[in-house]
């Protein structure tokens, strides 16, 4: 469930004490593996509008990867940080 999922089903009038994570929640899951290239990360981050990744390792949530993190790491990968 993402900030988005939360925030339509307040804008909705929906009372989050009586409501089930699976009646917000958004069906397309999205989510990248530890193996996604930065590339494909921000691919998806762009198409899709994602501020953060679910990362899966053995189809369980394993980590989270934020924009800051894809830059950061496109950064070091050009060597322009250490």
């Amino acid at each position: 469930m993402s900030e988005l999922d939360l925030l339509t089903a307040l804008e909705s009038g929906l009372d989050l004490h009586a409501t089930q994570a699976e009646e917000i929640m958004a069906r397309d899951h999205l989510a990248v593996t530890e193996d996604t290239t930065i590339e494909e990360a921000l691919r998806l981050m762009r198409e899709r509008h994602a501020l953060v990744l679910p990362v899966e390792r053995n189809g369980m949530l394993a980590d989270c990867v934020t924009r800051h993190d894809v830059l950061r790491a496109w950064l070091y990968q050009a060597g322009t940080m250490t």
